[in-house]
Formats: C-alpha cells, structure tokens, sequence
C-alpha cells in the first residue's frame, strides 16, 4: 500500500508539473509579445475601382512565436460608415498556423456603389465619409485547450467617389452672325482611384418657371483629377435675347458617367444674371 500510494502521488505531481509547463508555455509567448497580430496602418491599405465596384485590400499578419500550433483561425470583419450604415460583414477561415511561423494574409472589402445607388444610399459618392473597420480574430491555442479573441478597430477617411463638382460665371456669346451660344465653366474633381479612365457629362438647361428646354451639351471628363473646362450650349435667337435681358432661375439636370456605372444624375439651379 505505502508504494502505491508513493507511486500515486509521483503521477499527481508528474500531472501537476505538466499542467503547470503547459499553462507557462501557454501563457508564456502572450505575455512576451511572440504572439502578436500585425495590423495594417494607412499607407498599407490599396484601394481599386472596377465596374462601379471599389476594393478596399490591407495585409494582416499573425506572428505565432509560440511553442504551439494556433488553430481554427477564423477572421470577422464588418464596416459602416459614420451613420451606422453596415458596408461589409465577412467571415473568413484562416486555418491553422505553425509555430514559430509567421503569417500574412490580405483582408479584402469590396464597397458596390451599383447596390448603394439602387438603394438610394448614394451619401458615400458625393461626400466624404468615415470608415469604422471593425476585426475580430478567434483562434485556439494548446491542442484547442485555450481560446483567444482580439478586437481591433480601424479608422479610414473616405474623400467621396465624386469630391467636388463646380460651376464658374456663364457668359453669352456670338461669334458670328445667326449662332448664339452660353459658355459654363466648371470643373469635376473625382476620386483618384478613377485615374486614368474617362467619364462623360452633360446639362440639360430648363427655364425653372415654363420648364421649357433652353439648351444641352455635353463632354467627354478625365477621371481621377480635377478636371476643369468649359460647355457650350447653342441656343436659338429668342433664348439668346431672353438671356441677353432678363435675370432668370435655371434648372439644370446634371448626368454623370462613370465606367461601369449607371447614370449618376444630380439637379442643381443656376441664378441667371442677364448682362444688361
């Protein structure tokens, strides 16, 4: 009897020794930062255009300088915008990583102003906003014996698809005799992620009173930049003398063109002063 229970308390303190080295070893790489989660700042996040879709992409690394495998890694991402509105809500399972291995994977998010346009929430292309990038990681450490969860907040600012649209003083003209046109400057300054790619604009001028038709023009548009130039409306004889003498409110129906998009149409009022 003494030997076996001599022998008993060898396998609980044998038991107890090995609780403790797993629980150190555990715990040991946490509180000495070997285990630590690399999150992207700034200037890490790429952003992309395509067909009326922009992609937000941004490295995470999970450093495991631990003793054990990290397991049933499994990312959530959500984002909303300064009013609550919910853009992305992913899941995404990144497996199992080795010890002592470090990992990187690419958090991608996809923003589809097609839908948003579709569903009347059209705030983010006119106006900048707020991105609230919301990470949570839950993984399991030492054989599945320990759970973990981090939390992580990123803030982005958001310049808008469409920063700035502007129009200057329009004038009337009439470089030879029988033709009458009003030139308006203005200028369209989009997101530089649509650099490179061309866009189209046009105006359709209504008196705001009759809502008959004044003029229309349009123009080919640089994306990316903020492109400035000038419309030239033809206008018949009677429209250039009514413009030519009297004050007037004009209602203009803007449409914009961006590759892959549908229509983006904003009215605008343009106060007429006559040059008289």
């Amino acid at each position: 009897m003494n030997w076996g229970y001599r022998i008993l308390r060898m396998m609980i303190s044998m038991a107890s020794i090995a609780v403790a080295i797993i629980v150190i070893t555990s715990v040991w790489p946490f509180a000495t930062g070997q285990f630590s989660i690399d999150l992207p700042d700034e200037s890490d996040i790429v952003w992309s255009y395509s067909s009326g879709v922009v992609t937000l992409s941004a490295p995470v690394g999970i450093n495991n300088g631990g003793f054990y495998a990290i397991e049933d890694v499994v990312v959530t991402i959500t984002v909303t915008n300064s009013t609550g509105y919910e853009l992305l809500d992913s899941y995404e399972e990144w497996g199992t990583i080795a010890p002592g291995t470090p990992f990187s994977q690419t958090v991608d998010f996809s923003i589809d102003f097609i839908e948003l346009l579709s569903a009347g929430a059209d705030w983010m292309i006119f106006n900048p906003d707020f991105f609230d990038i919301h990470i949570t990681i839950d993984c399991k450490y030492t054989f599945r014996l320990i759970s973990f969860t981090a939390e992580y907040a990123l803030p982005y600012n958001w310049d808008g698809l469409i920063i700035d649209m502007g129009f200057g003083e329009p004038t009337l003209e009439s470089p030879s005799p029988g033709t009458y046109q009003v030139i308006q400057p203005y200028n369209i300054w989009t997101n530089e992620l649509l650099l490179g790619l061309g866009g189209s604009f046009s105006i359709e001028l209504r008196n705001s009173t009759t809502q008959q038709l004044i003029a229309s023009s349009s123009d080919s548009i640089a994306l990316g930049i903020d492109h400035r130039s000038d419309l030239t409306f033809s206008v018949n004889e009677t429209e250039y003398l009514n413009l030519l003498q009297y004050d007037q409110n004009i209602d203009a129906t803007i449409q914009l063109q961006l590759p892959g998009m549908p229509l983006i149409e904003e009215q605008r009022q343009i106060q007429w002063v006559s040059p008289l």
